[in-house]
């Protein structure tokens, strides 16, 4: 009789419970984001990173619509609101999954489905919810949406929506950890490296504040002066 124990296949990573996934893309994202490609699951995360963005909003609601009290008295307004974040920032998460994609399977050439790039950019997506852990009480405590963690520190809150504030919030550090972890489960999906990889994802991000700024550009064109 052969007693030769028979070998584990060890090359495809286990799947991970949703709430240890979070954990590890935060703490551990190469592990994380090795399970993630293997078993591309992203409706949790993003309902996470969904949650997160409509109580940040609830919360700073007050200061966000200071300058426009009188439009924004009618409480059955708020309602619609909440409706609308969920459905910008789940449209947003796709179409940035979508360019993603994009970028993988024909500017570098790989091979992949746009559920994996989905679920790798909905867990990447949880440094936001970091942020708004962060950022929140600090906006509380202040009084105020005056909160830079980016160099728009260096201008004052009513130039930050301005091209230049717009290229200094580019530098904003959750969002540099939020491309990183893009970057490495991007890696895992494509078995790329990790370079290859971050020379794309680089590249879209400063075309995208490229295309920001200029977009606050032209809106300042039509402001009175």
């Amino acid at each position: 009789m052969d007693t030769t124990p028979t070998p584990i296949d060890s090359g495809t990573p286990e799947p991970l419970p949703l709430l240890t996934r979070c954990w590890l893309v935060l703490s551990e994202p190469t592990r994380a984001f090795a399970s993630i490609a293997a078993h591309p699951r992203w409706i949790g995360a993003a309902l996470i990173v969904l949650a997160a963005g409509i109580v940040t909003t609830e919360v700073t609601y007050p200061y966000m619509m200071e300058a426009r009290r009188d439009v924004i008295l009618q409480n059955d307004r708020i309602t619609a609101a909440q409706a609308e974040e969920i459905l910008g920032r789940m449209i947003f998460l796709f179409i940035v999954a979508g360019v993603l994609l994009f970028g993988g399977n024909f500017l570098l050439g790989g091979e992949s489905d746009f559920r994996t790039v989905l679920a790798v950019t909905s867990h990447a997506w949880l440094a936001t919810v970091v942020k708004s852990v962060v950022v929140v009480p600090l906006m509380l405590a202040k009084g105020s949406m005056s909160v830079a963690t980016s160099l728009q520190i260096l201008l004052p809150g009513e130039r930050w929506m301005s091209p230049v504030g717009v290229m200094l919030g580019a530098t904003d550090i959750f969002s540099l950890w939020m491309l990183a972890l893009v970057v490495i489960g991007l890696a895992a999906a494509y078995r790329f490296s990790r370079g290859k990889v971050a020379a794309l994802v680089v590249a879209f991000y400063i075309l995208a504040t490229g295309v920001s700024a200029g977009l606050a550009a032209l809106f300042a064109g039509f402001m009175p002066s």
